[in-house]
């Protein structure tokens, strides 16, 4: 389940467009008792989220919103399982018709790697960009799918740059700025495939190098669709040298963006140090690299690259991944018990904490913390056990969690997805492993069932020693 993460906004700037407040109203069809979430993109590297607002539509299922929009702001509304994408345009209010709803099962929710279904919301105005974005994606969806027919068969290679062209043609080109330029990213992508051209290739990556917006949606999924895996596939072919010996020297990024530059055709260099970046990012959470290697390239691009966009970019994402690096304070928050007391990190000052973000009708949650049963009774004089319960039903779900025999702290977490943000919880169950002085060991951590005892046990050995010593 994908939770979003509390971070600064980044909007698509417009010339000429203006900030205002904008009234977005609309249609949530079949919705009688659930609740809207009103999201705005701030992550262009993984599409995470900050929420802005929540509300219940009308019986009649109609909603309104008041948004501040600068330039061509992009948004979407999580009703049920679909995520409805939309876009404002400067100061120009807009009313929108969201997808039939459909409600979320039990399973789903417990998925961790439920996607929501994104969908482009349609507007009540013919020529609103959300349509014209609507109308192309649907022949988009059609083009790419006869075009992958025609790579996979090998035939009838003329046929695709026909498909291209007539893509490129719409019946709305020249009406919007921004969705001319999401055009001509979606359709490069398509140009790309199957093309083993040099010279072609390199005349459409400069196409692409004009437009660059690290700030576009289309911009970035053309990149993370054709570069996403590049650093790891470059340390695994003839020059990961390269890629070690920078990770290992940690003292700048500038051999990577290089590489990246003379491999891949790509001659503007913002768009080189953009691939590098967004790689670090990515591989910072997938324990193919070293994240302790990684950090202080990241640090490097937030001082040093040549573009103002990447600079800030790494900033953003240096704050993030510092607040989990080890070492890092846990973050603060207060939370309730079932008793409604209060309790906060600092109360937990003293022992090692295995902090947990969970769910009680996760089947995965439960059989993990089966493990934490026992781990309680062999370790609790040392080892503080807390979990941020996210069910919906704060009071049905700690109950159930007492009744399976966990015993531990449970707290009221449900509906807090500002805290799930600030701690990037991805799904259930997430732990994080930190210190008597309240800093992470490992965040997140390893599960129970995998190798966190062994962290623990590393940590806890050399700290019952000073403790002798210090009698």
């Amino acid at each position: 389940m994908k939770i979003g993460l509390l971070v600064a906004t980044l909007l698509f700037a417009s010339p000429g467009m203006f900030a205002g407040e904008v009234v977005v109203s609309g249609y949530a069809g079949g919705n009688m008792s659930d609740i809207i979430r009103v999201y705005s993109f701030t992550d262009p590297f993984s599409g995470r989220e900050k929420e802005l607002q929540t509300l219940f539509p009308a019986a009649d299922g109609k909603f309104r919103i008041l948004l501040d929009n600068e330039g061509v702001g992009e948004y979407f509304i999580r009703n049920g399982a679909h995520d409805n994408h939309f876009f404002i345009d400067g100061s120009t209010n807009i009313d929108l018709v969201l997808a039939p709803y459909k409600r979320l099962t039990g399973a789903e929710i417990q998925n961790p790697f439920f996607e929501y279904v994104t969908i482009h919301a349609a507007s009540r105005a013919d020529d609103d960009l959300n349509n014209m974005i609507r109308r192309f994606e649907n022949l988009y969806l059609e083009a790419a799918g006869r075009i992958s027919s025609i790579i996979e068969s090998g035939a009838r290679p003329g046929e695709k740059d026909s498909i291209i062209e007539s893509l490129g043609e719409t019946a709305d080109r020249g009406k919007h700025y921004f969705f001319d330029t999401w055009v001509i990213y979606r359709t490069a992508g398509l140009k790309l495939s199957g093309i083993n051209d040099p010279g072609r290739r390199d005349d459409i990556l400069l196409q692409v190098e004009e437009l660059f917006d690290p700030a576009s949606r289309s911009c970035t999924g053309f990149i993370e669709n054709h570069y996403s895996h590049f650093m790891r596939e470059l340390a695994s072919g003839r020059e990961g040298g390269i890629v070690r010996r920078t990770l290992e020297a940690g003292n700048t990024a500038r051999p990577l963006v290089d590489f990246a530059s003379s491999s891949t055709g790509i001659n503007y260099r913002p768009l080189a140090e953009y691939i590098i970046i967004m790689n670090l990012y990515l591989e910072f959470y997938s324990n193919y690299f070293n994240s302790k290697d990684i950090f202080p390239l990241i640090i490097w691009f937030s001082t040093s690259a040549e573009s103002g966009s990447c600079r800030d970019l790494s900033r953003i994402i240096s704050e993030r991944l510092g607040r989990f690096l080890p070492g890092a304070p846990v973050p603060d928050f207060s939370l309730t018990n079932p008793a409604g007391d209060i309790s906060t990190p600092a109360s937990w000052k003293g022992k090692f904490l295995l902090l947990s973000f969970a769910r009680s009708d996760s089947y995965t949650t439960l059989s993990e913390y089966n493990l934490l049963v026992r781990w309680k009774e062999q370790y609790g004089e040392y080892l503080e056990i807390i979990t941020i319960l996210c069910d919906d039903d704060f009071t049905s779900g700690s109950a159930k969690m007492s009744a399976n025999g966990y015993k531990w702290l449970m707290l009221d977490g449900s509906g807090n997805e500002k805290l799930t943000s600030l701690y990037e919880v991805r799904f259930f169950p997430t732990f994080f492993l930190a210190d008597p002085a309240g800093k992470f060991i490992r965040a997140p951590a390893p599960f129970p069932s995998e190798n966190l005892m062994q962290v623990f046990q590393e940590k806890l050995q050399p700290y019952l020693l000073d403790n002798i010593r210090n009698r």
